[in-house]
């Protein structure tokens, strides 16, 4: 292997990483800047530069859980129509790269968040056991794995509430973003069912006990709830 292809296959390496590690999806992580709102020190320097931090972090973790869970779902992932495309399934990414990333995503992501402030440190570390735990079985018990996947987002509010040491903020606030979160985990599922159609539950088992009416009066239910309780916030 020449100088030249070596260095091209090296980029193809990266960007596959880069690409596993989903930034795409970071901005769900704007979540912990919602304390800096609601508090109101949108206007103060040092919450800001917390809020960040604890941001930066979640995004170093999320990271690694996305890792860790193509890792585990690899051979499944490629007998999905869109997955199967994923770096790992692939074969663009090596397994090596993809392991020795996620435990540093997951280990710096942790180890500073407990150097920042502890209960931050506590909270992500929470996330990823929650996460892994969710991709070794939760994923597979019904209505368990939607509620999962919820706790990620009510996560990253309290760590903005920590890290921001946030003064005024209200419990109405985690409801409303625990029935927003599980709208959105609903709205995942019933995606992957209409999707994956027959071949639903060969991909995710929990599918096969789903239907499509029970997805459209419980995300029915959640929208309605959603709406009652940040109105009971705002007023």
């Amino acid at each position: 292997m020449n100088q030249q292809s070596y260095a091209l296959r090296r980029a193809g390496i990266v960007g596959a990483l880069i690409e596993s590690m989903r930034p795409l999806h970071w901005g769900r992580n704007a979540f912990v800047l919602a304390a800096l709102l609601f508090d109101k020190k949108l206007d103060k320097l040092v919450p800001w530069l917390h809020a960040g931090a604890a941001f930066v972090l979640f995004c170093l973790v999320a990271s690694g859980v996305y890792l860790v869970n193509d890792l585990l779902d690899m051979e499944r992932d490629r007998q999905h129509p869109r997955k199967r495309h994923r770096p790992l399934a692939s074969g663009r990414l090596p397994v090596p790269v993809a392991v020795v990333a996620a435990v540093l995503c997951l280990g710096l992501g942790t180890g500073l968040g407990f150097i920042l402030r502890w209960e931050l440190g506590l909270i992500l570390l929470l996330y990823v056991l929650i996460n892994l735990a969710y991709s070794l079985g939760l994923k597979n018990i019904v209505v368990v794995d939607t509620f999962a996947i919820a706790s990620g987002y009510v996560l990253r509010v309290a760590a903005g509430a920590v890290a921001v040491q946030v003064e005024q903020f209200s419990p109405w606030l985690y409801v409303f973003t625990t029935l927003f979160a599980m709208l959105v985990s609903l709205a995942k599922r019933r995606h992957e069912l209409l999707l994956l159609a027959e071949n639903a539950g060969n991909h995710r088992s929990s599918l096969s006990s789903y239907s499509l009416a029970f997805f459209d009066h419980t995300i029915a239910i959640m929208v309605g709830g959603a709406i009652v309780v940040y109105a009971l916030y705002t007023f």
